[in-house]
């Protein structure tokens, strides 16, 4: 059974959806049906994912990158073309029904027998694809950032839709569960991304906990001498949290101290640091979304806004 709400697969034995919630006996559909049903949505998902092409070519031109004449279209659809192969990778079976829907909805023309052995070849599909974000959404999280276009929600929502219909186009097909397990980390982890670069779940979390970190130092009315950056991370099990780092200039002693707090979602303090801030260093610039900075001995990585506040905040009290 698949809800007839989100369409996540709903296991015999479940009362509810484990995704939206929503009942299995208000809304769980057999599986001819949920295929019918969604592929009448594909098109509609692909066409609002291909529609911020020229958004993402606008960005991309700012910034003075080259693309070599392709289009903010084409590169959505090379991202999702890319995803396709990597579901067709994790289930070879009904290798021609998935090549027909690659076909009819990203209108690349694909020959079953000749698209099996390229699948198997292609770069795409070593591990590292699984971990790789799109540059389409990276390049929309930017413009999410600035305004909420939920932009990089709907390119992932063309791709859930897509990689749906590429897993359940084999009607009774019972050997899917890796190929499954694979779509969902992917998804979840395109979700997590955007989660946190567009702060769609860090800023009420980051605005409380960074006031009552200020409190604490009896910092609480923001001075000018005062630099206060929120940073949401990943720590290294995967788990997304916040960090805070206030840095302190002390005009008396001309020198800076900083107070660095990790917490998890819920607001527990995990681990905290603090010292005397100096040599600032930057250590791994990265795509001009984030780099790796360190100083008085912390790596920590940061965004590249962040990185040019901090800068200059430090210059402007050193040129007084």
């Amino acid at each position: 059974m698949f809800c007839g709400k989100c369409g996540k697969e709903i296991k015999k034995d479940n009362l509810y959806c484990i995704l939206c919630g929503e009942k299995a006996e208000d809304a769980s559909i057999d599986e001819t049906k949920y295929i019918t049903l969604k592929q009448k949505n594909i098109k509609e998902h692909i066409d609002a994912a291909l529609s911020l092409g020229e958004v993402i070519e606008t960005v991309i031109t700012e910034t003075g990158r080259d693309i070599s004449g392709h289009s903010g279209t084409d590169i959505i659809k090379l991202d999702l073309l890319k995803f396709c192969f990597y579901i067709c990778n994790l289930n070879y079976m009904n290798i021609n029904e998935k090549g027909d829907i690659i076909t009819k909805y990203l209108d690349y023309d694909v020959d079953g027998a000749l698209f099996l052995p390229v699948i198997k070849e292609a770069d795409i599909i070593d591990d590292l694809f699984s971990t790789e974000i799109p540059f389409s959404i990276t390049v929309m999280a930017k413009v999410d950032q600035l305004v909420d276009t939920k932009g990089c929600k709907i390119i992932i929502d063309a791709f859930n839709e897509l990689g749906l219909a590429l897993l359940y186009c084999d009607i009774g097909c019972d050997d899917r569960a890796g190929a499954v397990k694979g779509y969902e980390n992917y998804i979840t982890m395109l979700n997590k991304y955007v989660e946190a670069e567009c702060g769609y779940i860090k800023a009420e979390e980051t605005k409380l906990l960074s006031y009552q970190f200020t409190y604490e130092l009896g910092r609480h009315e923001r001075r000018e001498n005062d630099i206060v950056l929120c940073i949401t991370r990943y720590n290294d099990k995967g788990e997304l949290g916040i960090t805070i780092l206030i840095v302190v200039y002390d005009k008396d002693d001309k020198d800076y101290e900083y107070f660095l707090r990790d917490y998890d979602l819920d607001g527990n303090v995990i681990h905290e640091k603090k010292g005397e801030f100096s040599g600032l260093k930057l250590i791994k610039p990265t795509d001009g979304t984030y780099c790796v900075v360190e100083f008085s001995g912390t790596e920590i990585v940061i965004s590249s806004e962040q990185y040019k506040e901090l800068s200059r905040f430090l210059y402007s009290n050193k040129s007084h």
